[in-house]
Parts: structure tokens; sequence; C-alpha cells
């Protein structure tokens, strides 16, 4: 899911480094991992609420008559938008306020209107719901890795914050076994009751059950020098690369995580249940293997290849695009699984290295608002405008085939079964299969650029 980038992820800096080797941590070692559980639970559950919409879309768009079109814009700009722009601001509300505070009352709040999904009577009340879970999701990451921060001691805290970063795989996987057999047993509607109503629990156990820590000291504030800063960055080349290159990237990500259940019914015949487990099993397992194997390979390499953090991850992309493109475009489901198992591992290469590239390109005063700036990219391009997107050209596509078909829209609405339904699903599979084909070409482009950013690392290079 994307791999999915969070808008929030501005972690606190600690003390200084000497004051910060020497903080131990706030309370016992048992209730430090205890919180840990907590918040990497938490933040799972975020992932699962939202990324829960594409895989029930299609019984949803088939009750309330949507186009591929509007479910990319639920699944895309209506959560996107507001997820990112309310990052850094509750970012910086974590610093002030309780954290955990924070993230009870995200957690409430996004919960509530996960369940509000599943009372939706229409195609706006499911946007307002969407819009809610954005608002409730981006208060979670920024609070609790700021509390993570200060709950452990300087040794520890790298080993805390991978522990919480393995939510994302998790999620995936438990969204897509879970998730697929919820709306095969109970429909949509409840489903999205039952992901979200236990949240509102948790939230309460949360708040009277983990304190928050004690903030680890910090150096005075530096003054705002926002728009000077921006333009620092501004004439740094490499990180424009890998700006553009992870937001090419995100953009068909977050397309083929929105539409691949859809896309297993209506070309492959999968049950909800066989499709979004396979789609657990691609983004949960396979791109993770895929994100801890470059960062293990890169940091074997590196020694004879300095710069391999950035050539390694291009050559995964580019290697990817063939295997999609076959597997996305076999009849034999067999033939594709395995293709598109092999390609997800490629493609999320870059995820296991490009923040520590960018971390090493740009001064460390500069490096939050680098990775800042980076995930909004990702986020708003990526989120924000692949699935709507890809979701329009299905529809143009599957247009197109109804006409040389002799058939229209009413038609197809009119044909419960029988000739006319079948011809009308034929159209909207291949109209879903083309747009997605087209669409993996996307990462070749994400792999030109991250390319491009070998030739200029060496200039930027900082370390």
């Amino acid at each position: 899911m994307a791999s999915i980038a969070h808008s929030g992820d501005f972690q606190s800096d600690p003390a200084g480094e000497a004051a910060g080797e020497q903080y131990q941590g706030y309370g016992t070692p048992r209730m430090r991992n205890y919180a840990l559980f907590m918040l990497t639970l938490i933040s799972a559950l975020s992932l699962v609420d939202r990324v829960a919409l594409g895989i029930m879309q299609e019984p949803i768009k088939k009750e309330f008559h949507l186009t591929d079109f509007q479910l990319g814009i639920l699944g895309g700009p209506a959560f996107a938008i507001l997820y990112s722009m309310l990052g850094l601001p509750i970012a910086q509300l974590a610093e002030r306020y309780s954290r955990i505070s924070i993230v009870s009352v995200s957690l409430a709040a996004w919960s509530v209107a996960t369940a509000a999904c599943g009372m939706a009577g229409n195609y706006a009340m499911l946007v307002m719901g969407r819009l809610g879970v954005s608002v409730g999701e981006a208060g979670c990451n920024p609070a609790s890795q700021a509390a993570l921060v200060d709950y452990f001691p300087f040794s520890r805290r790298a080993t805390a914050l991978a522990i919480y970063s393995l939510s994302v795989p998790c999620a995936a996987v438990i969204a897509g076994f879970a998730g697929g057999w919820l709306a095969d047993a109970i429909g949509w509607r409840w489903t999205f009751a039952a992901l979200g109503m236990p949240g509102i629990v948790i939230a309460l156990i949360l708040q009277f059950t983990v304190p928050e820590p004690v903030r680890a000291h910090r150096p005075p504030a530096a003054k705002s020098v926002l728009i000077p800063q921006l333009r620092v960055l501004s004439r740094n080349a490499t990180l424009w690369f890998l700006m553009l290159g992870a937001s090419a990237s995100c953009f068909v990500g977050y397309g083929l995580s929105q539409y691949l259940v859809s896309f297993l019914m209506r070309v492959h015949h999968l049950s909800i249940v066989q499709a979004a487990a396979f789609n657990g099993v691609m983004f949960g397992v396979f791109a993770a293997i895929g994100t801890f194997a470059c960062g293990a390979l890169c940091d074997r390499l590196a020694p004879r290849f300095p710069r391999v953090s950035t050539w390694l991850p291009a050559l995964g992309m580019l290697a990817a695009v063939p295997l999609y493109v076959i597997g996305y475009w076999v009849d034999s489901f067999r033939v594709a699984a395995p293709l598109l198992f092999i390609g997800a591992m490629l493609n999320y290469f870059y995820m296991g290295s490009i923040f520590a590239v960018v971390c090493s390109i740009v001064p460390p005063h500069l490096r939050t608002l680098a990775n800042a700036l980076t995930l909004v990219f990702m986020n708003l391009i990526g989120y924000g405008m692949g699935p709507p997107i890809m979701g329009y050209f299905s529809d143009l596509f599957h247009e197109r085939a109804l006409a040389e078909a002799g058939l229209t829209t009413g038609q197809c609405l009119a044909a419960a079964q029988g000739p006319i339904a079948a011809a009308c699903a034929q159209a909207s599979a291949h109209g879903l299969q083309l747009s997605i084909v087209i669409g993996v070409m996307g990462y070749f482009l994400a792999g030109i650029l991250f390319l491009a950013s070998v030739k200029t690392v060496r200039r930027d290079w900082i370390g």
C-alpha cells in the first residue's frame, strides 16, 4: 500500500546528541514495552481502517452504482488532502500537549468515522465519512512517534521505532484476511462497524492505562526560517529526483492498492475473501520483504558501493515493470500470482532506503523538513491523484469496450443477468485491466528518476 506513507511521521528530536545518549527513558521496561505495544496496535488499526475501502469497494460500487473514478475519489483525495495538510500542525501540537491524549482522541475520532461509513445512505455520506477518517488518522503517527522517543532510552529508540513500523505490513495482512472474511460474512456496512467500534474501547484503554512520558530535555527551538530553508532545499537536485521518483511510485502504488481486489474479482473471478487475502499477502508480506531486503543489501554493499542506496532501488523499480505488465495482462491467475508477488517485492525496494538517502544529502538541521516535504509529495501526488486517475481511465476504457459491443451504461444497469450482463462485466474487467497495465508504466518513470539521482548524489552527499 502503498506501501502507505504517513504524512505525520515527523519524529521529535531528542535533546542534543550528548543529552540524548544519557537519557535513560521513562518508566519501567515493562511500562515502556506496554506503551510500544499499544501504540503499534493503534497504528495498525489506523491502516486497517484506511485500506478497508479498497477491499469492500466492489459491493459498495454495486449498491450505489458508482464509477471507478468515484471510487478513486473515495480512496484518494477524500482521504489524502486533509491527512497530508494536518500532519505537521498536529506534530506541533504534540510538542506542547499530551501525546497520549492526542492519540486517544484521534483514535476515537477515526473509529467513529469508520463505523459511520457503514451507515452511509449515499455517495456524499461516504465521502464525509472518509474525510472524518483522514482527520482522525492525521493525529496518530506524529504523537505516537514523539511519545516513543521519550519513552525509550537512546540505545533502544531505533529498535522501538522499527517495531512500530511493523504496523504497516501487519495491517495489510490483517485487513486482507479479516476484512475480506468480514465483508463476505456480514456485508460491507457491518464490516465498517466491526472495524470501527473496537477503536473506541482501545482509545479509552490507552487514555487510562498508558501514562504521558516526561519529555526529555531539548534545546530551545530555533527561530522559524522556513522560507530560507525551503530555498536551500529547492537547490538540491538529488532531493528533487528522490521526491519526484517516490511520488511517481506512490502514484502507481496507491492506485494498485485501491483497485487490486476489484481487479482480481473482475478479471480472475476470485471471491472477495480470496482477493482480499491475495491483497494482504502482496502488499503486506512481499512488499515488506522487499523493503527490508533492500535495507539489508544496502548495508552489506555500502562499504564497496557507497551510493548503493540510490541505484539499487532504481534497479528494483525498473525490474518490476515487465513483471507487473505481464502479471496484470495474462489470463491465467496461476501465472499472474508469482509475477505480481515478485514485482511487489522489487518495486518496494525504494521504501527501505529513500529516507536514509534524504537524510544524507541535506544538512542535519534540515532533515526533518526534507523528510516532511518528501512525505507531502508522496501523499498528495501519490495518494491524492493515483486512485482517481487510474479510476478515470478504467471508466474511459470501459465505456469504449461497451461502445464496441453496442451497449450502453443504462443497459448494463438494467441487466441483472444474461448475455448483456456478462458482456457488461467483461467490459468492466477489460477497462480496469487496461488502466492498470498502462498505469504500472509509471514505475518506469520512477526508476528513471531514481537513476538520475545517482549522477547528482555525489555532489549533494553530506553523510
